[in-house]
């Protein structure tokens, strides 16, 4: 079906004409069309079909999940999409988007799956997502398998890195750390794994200034290694003990000053 297609099947739907099923969640009744649902979830073509008792009441109780999610779920399986597509419109919290995908995933609606997980990868993505929202998100994305979620974790890691972390360093890093412990041990393995892979760079004050030292330091101690090699090649020595004759790596090694500074749910 098309998309109009579709807007009218879901016009019938609110309005109960021709439907054959309902969806009960906490004493709301949802009427639906089987062709609709079972054409696109596996659990629900089981229960349509079968001899459990949703076949022969024609209810499905989905009263564990709040009724925002299971009316969400009903507008994917009529018209392709639970998120206003309109860009102007308010954006859904990131956990709205792994309960969505805890909702697929329970029910085997592929589409709901793409769903959720592409529309959370690109709201990470925007430069407008705030901590809270984020860190609310974390403990959702291992309430469904992790080869499911895998592609969203990878995401969220990704955010992380380079959002949230300003960088490894003690002073930039624990607070942060603390709160994705807080949030979710799971996923902070994650970060750790991907930092102990790909470590951070220096991107904060502190570290920074100690960063540009080290990077000094190694420059340097490359310059020098490099003429020590030309003197040699050239048949430049030092001279025996006991003699009073210039180092010839002395005379052409530069004299530097180093500073010294001190390292340091659903409800």
């Amino acid at each position: 079906m098309n998309i109009e297609e579709r807007k009218i099947m879901q016009q019938a739907q609110k309005a109960g004409q021709f439907t054959d099923f309902t969806f009960l969640c906490k004493g709301t009744k949802i009427p639906v069309h089987k062709v609709i649902i079972c054409a696109q979830s596996k659990a629900f073509n089981a229960a349509c079909n079968s001899d459990f008792k949703e076949a022969t009441s024609g209810v499905y109780d989905l009263s564990e999940y709040p009724l925002e999610f299971v009316e969400r779920m009903v507008d994917h399986l009529y018209v392709g999409h639970y998120e206003d597509p309109n860009p102007d419109a308010s954006k859904l919290p990131l956990s709205t988007h792994l309960l969505m995908l805890v909702l697929a995933d329970k029910y085997v609606i592929q589409g709901l799956e793409m769903e959720a997980k592409a529309s959370y990868i690109r709201r990470l993505k925007q430069k407008n997502v705030e901590l809270e929202d984020f860190l609310e998100s974390l403990p959702v994305l291992y309430e469904v398998p992790v080869e499911v979620s895998r592609d969203a974790i990878d995401a969220a890691v990704a955010h992380t890195r380079e959002a949230v972390l300003t960088c490894i360093c003690r002073n930039a890093s624990m607070g942060v750390i603390d709160q994705i412990c807080d949030a979710s041990q799971d996923f902070l393995k994650e970060v750790m794994m991907s930092i102990m892979t790909t470590p951070l760079g220096s991107r904060c004050s502190d570290c920074s200034k100690l960063d540009h030292l080290s990077k000094s330091s190694h420059e340097l101690q490359r310059l020098h290694a490099s003429q020590t090699h030309i003197l040699n090649a050239g048949g430049l020595s030092l001279l025996g003990s006991g003699t009073n004759a210039p180092s010839a790596a002395r005379s052409f090694a530069p004299t530097y000053d180093f500073p010294r500074f001190a390292a340091s749910r659903w409800y």
